[in-house]
């Protein structure tokens, strides 16, 4: 199944199930978003890691304009649906500002929806070790997720992930192997007090509206 959808290019991964809060201040972008939220029709955010555009992205849907501001900025509340696959990307759509592309459902990648839940044991691993990052970067915040669906997707975003492993991460099929990489990632990071400190300004900011640069292309 294909599909022609509004394309909003970010340098940043959002997962499936995860809710994203923007700060839109671009023409293109707020007419994209008017047109989504008036028409409750989808757009997609493709990652752009050092520059290039990826072939994948999230299917995201606008659940609330929170803010409209005087010039028409908006404060806008998405969630993540699914993964879908860019086939033909257009920088810019027929007689519209913003990019657009064709996309596709039916891909290898449809399978995550399936993979929502991990063994025990690594649960109960990366679990432990949320428990331990947390006394580590001295926050009260629970780090824990209260359902065990999509645990992975749900903090990795404050992680401080490089994009490449967000990207990784998002592309791999098992909640297994997708929480094991969170594991073997924060039990890298928390010797670097650098990173420590990163993660710690990212848990903080969660749920702050993101002002992002859309890149051009």
């Amino acid at each position: 199944m294909t599909t022609f959808l509004p394309v909003f290019p970010l340098e940043i991964v959002v997962f499936p199930d995860e809710n994203l809060n923007l700060h839109i201040f671009e023409e293109r972008y707020k007419q994209l978003v008017n047109e989504c939220y008036n028409s409750q029709k989808p757009f997609v955010i493709p990652s752009v890691i050092h520059g290039e555009l990826s072939e994948y992205g999230t299917e995201v849907e606008i659940t609330r304009i929170e803010k409209i501001y005087p010039d028409g900025r908006m404060d806008i509340r998405t969630r993540g649906v699914q993964v879908v696959r860019m086939l033909e990307f257009l920088p810019q759509a027929e007689n519209k500002l913003y990019p657009a592309a064709i996309v596709t459902y039916n891909h290898p990648y449809s399978q995550l929806l399936d993979s929502f839940e991990a063994d025990d044991a690594t649960v109960k691993k990366l679990k432990e070790l949320l428990v331990h990052l947390a006394e580590v970067l001295r926050i009260s915040k629970n780090l824990i997720p209260s359902s065990n669906r999509f645990i992975a997707y749900r903090i990795a975003h404050y992680l401080g992930m490089p994009l490449e492993d967000e990207y990784r991460l998002l592309l791999t099929l098992s909640e297994t192997e997708r929480q094991q990489q969170l594991i073997d990632f924060i039990q890298k990071v928390l010797p670097s007090l650098e990173q420590r400190e990163r993660m710690r300004e990212k848990i903080q900011l969660n749920g702050h509206f993101k002002h992002l640069k859309p890149p051009d292309f």
